[in-house]
């Protein structure tokens, strides 16, 4: 632990992950243009199809941590990689949006059980002293898996039929099992043990919480809606500033790069913050990735144009990327590793309504006030209230030395 071994896990998760999230969360709206054309359904009915998905991530995230905790992330990763080619083929094969829905549907179960979860769960009990670089790199999975199908689906359209693309993609979520069963495992329990044992009484699990237990302090419900709160904020920002961007600076590729930069702001703050809470105080290093990104706003307020929108999408991207690596190590300082699946299973299905309503109510404010302006001022409020609900986190106390 600690160790060798543990980095190879860590580079199977990050393998699984980049396959498994970018199949899963960036091929259905890289094709939206391509169906839409197709099949002539309203590019509101295929949009639903995103919230569709988001809301049953949301209901099947804590089943999914119920279970990985029951029968081990490896077994629940596999489950998930099949599940997910299966729906990938299916999805190639509807022919009306209901079926498009249903298929979603269960397709979100299928990625909750192989992404963030088991992955987050998997690397907290191979990695102690070094949890937080462990978990960012294992993160960075998801920018790179973004990169890998946004490109590859863009390229693939050229040749075939977004039904062909999806048939393809389905045998590419297969490719995620050979890392899964090369390198994901838990340590040995007599290893875990001993090494905790070394460690000292600060790195015990004797006093680790249960889910129900979490549920009962102030830490669960400051980390859940205030991730949520931040994450439907950071969600406006993915979906809909390239539209905004668009309309006030009247240059569609100016937009475009201001949006690429947020991403990789985001992928770089994620291996950084990732490497700087193994050095800095956790707590508020932690805190700090709620509250930039409210300064940063302002920046997108005061009509600079461009030079300031680059200087909004670093200012807030780095620390968002700081929230992706540190937000399940912060489940682990609340509360302990033993549980952490139902734990962050729960909790996740809070972030995931999160980004399922946020197109719908930036869109809402956008047409109600004529202006982006509204929207802003808003991400704004949440920001703020989002740092005030994550600051209420508390560390779980040690176990008693015997």
């Amino acid at each position: 632990m600690d160790g060798r071994r543990g980095w190879f896990v860590v580079l199977g998760a990050f393998l699984t992950m980049a396959i498994t999230a970018g199949a899963s969360l960036f091929v259905l709206p890289a094709m939206l243009d391509s169906i839409i054309n197709d099949t002539g359904w309203s590019l509101t009915g295929v949009s639903t199809a995103l919230t569709v998905w988001g809301v049953s991530a949301a209901v099947f995230s804590p089943i999914c941590g119920l279970l990985i905790d029951k029968f081990g992330a490896r077994r629940m990763m596999l489950f998930g990689i099949v599940c997910g080619s299966v729906t990938a083929w299916l999805t190639s094969q509807v022919g009306a949006l209901w079926q498009l829905y249903a298929v979603l549907l269960v397709a979100a179960f299928g990625n909750m059980a192989c992404t963030y979860v088991p992955v987050s769960t998997l690397v907290a009990r191979w990695f102690i002293q070094r949890r937080s670089m462990a978990t960012g790199i294992a993160m960075l999975s998801i920018f790179v898996g973004a990169a890998i199908f946004l490109t590859l689906t863009a390229g693939l359209l050229e040749s075939y039929s977004w039904r062909d693309v999806y048939k393809i993609i389905a045998g590419i979520w297969l490719l995620a099992a050979i890392p899964t069963l090369i390198w994901v495992r838990y340590p040995p329990a007599e290893e875990e043990a001993a090494h905790i044992a070394q460690l000292g009484t600060a790195a015990s699990t004797d006093g680790d919480l249960t889910l129900s237990m979490a549920l009962r302090t102030r830490s669960f419900w400051g980390l859940s809606i205030g991730d949520a709160i931040t994450g439907l904020v950071f969600a406006v920002f993915s979906f809909h500033l390239p539209y905004f961007l668009t309309q006030e600076l009247d240059d569609a590729q100016t937009a475009a790069g201001i949006a690429s930069l947020l991403n990789l702001a985001t992928a770089g703050g994620t291996l950084l913050f990732g490497i700087l809470g193994d050095r800095f105080p956790f707590r508020p290093l932690f805190v700090s990735c709620y509250f930039f990104p409210f300064l940063a706003v302002p920046l997108l307020m005061v009509g600079g144009g461009a030079p300031l929108a680059f200087a909004f999408a670093l200012m807030a991207g780095i620390p968002a990327g700081g929230r992706n690596a540190l937000f399940p190590v912060s489940l682990v300082y609340c509360f302990g590793e033993t549980h952490l699946g139902a734990i962050y299973g729960l909790s996740n299905s809070c972030f995931m309504l999160g980004n399922a309503f946020a197109p719908v109510l930036s869109a809402w404010i956008y047409e109600s006030t004529g202006s982006a302006q509204g929207v802003y001022a808003v991400c704004m409020g949440m920001l703020i209230l989002s740092t005030a609900l994550v600051a209420l986190i508390q560390r779980r106390p040690a176990a008693p030395a015997h």
